[in-house]
């Protein structure tokens, strides 16, 4: 999908898009749908004002951004699945719920962000 940021002439600076990406969904979290502009995410970033807007040029740009940042950082961690494959089946059930809730806990912005 990284194509598809480079052909819309997004700035290629990765780690400055992933941390406007992560303010996002902080300020996606904490302020809902209409607390998110790209001031915001600057503000939160701790960027200056325009910074956001030149790596997503629409706020419909943002969101896809955002949406893809929050799979990306939900997504389990490999090595901990392999953990939980070698539960036994009757644990199974309840040790990747104990994981999903995990996660969730840790990172509390993300289920926000995607209501």
């Amino acid at each position: 999908m990284l194509w598809f940021w480079y052909s819309q002439g997004m700035v290629a600076n990765i780690e400055r898009r992933q941390h406007l990406l992560n303010a996002g969904v902080d300020v996606l979290g904490g302020r809902g749908a209409r607390g998110l502009t790209h001031r915001a995410v600057d503000d939160a970033a701790g960027v200056p004002r325009g910074t956001c807007a030149n790596y997503f040029e629409s706020r419909g740009l943002l969101l896809r951004g955002i949406a893809e940042r929050v799979f990306e950082r939900l997504a389990p961690e490999p090595d901990r699945l392999k953990e939980l494959e070698q539960l036994p089946a009757e644990s199974a059930q309840q040790g990747y719920l104990d994981y999903v809730w995990e996660r969730l806990q840790a990172e509390r912005s993300l289920p926000l962000a995607l209501i």
